[in-house]
């Protein structure tokens, strides 16, 4: 018959210049518990803040530039927000990236009220073309 609880018998050296398992468990295990001070590197900090503003203007950038024409209502634009990931209003994201999107008044329809469009910047179209060229020549 077993016994519900068994003691496993005790690993005892002979030899008192052997050392235990005990202790070789012991020894192994406080080896790989080492930790490692945090230290801040503003270089990198900067570097991954300067990251993620470009991800956002990257991910609106190429919503627009796939619309057909490269041109699409705010209004639109705005509603896909959420998809974006844009933590933000449109109207706040396009002032504080002034030079990417061309805002111009348009009509949907002929007889419809005028709303406003997001085109790409002159500035942001040489951009691409700049990086066309860039990795064409690779």
């Amino acid at each position: 018959m077993l016994l519900k609880s068994r003691q496993l018998p005790k690993f005892r050296a002979h030899n008192p210049s052997i050392p235990s398992l005990y202790h070789i468990l012991q020894f192994n295990a406080s080896m790989s518990n080492l930790k490692v001070v945090w230290r801040k590197d503003p270089k990198l900090d900067q570097a991954i803040e300067n990251d993620k503003k470009w991800r956002l203007c990257y991910r609106v950038v190429r919503e627009v530039l796939n619309e057909p024409g490269q041109v699409i209502p705010l209004r639109y634009l705005d509603k896909r927000r959420e998809r974006l990931r844009l933590p933000i209003k449109l109207e706040e994201f396009l002032s504080q990236n002034p030079g990417l999107f061309d805002i111009y008044q348009d009509r949907i329809r002929p007889k419809s009220d005028l709303v406003q469009f997001v085109r790409p910047s002159d500035r942001l179209n040489r951009f691409l073309e700049e990086e066309k060229s860039i990795y064409s020549d690779k």
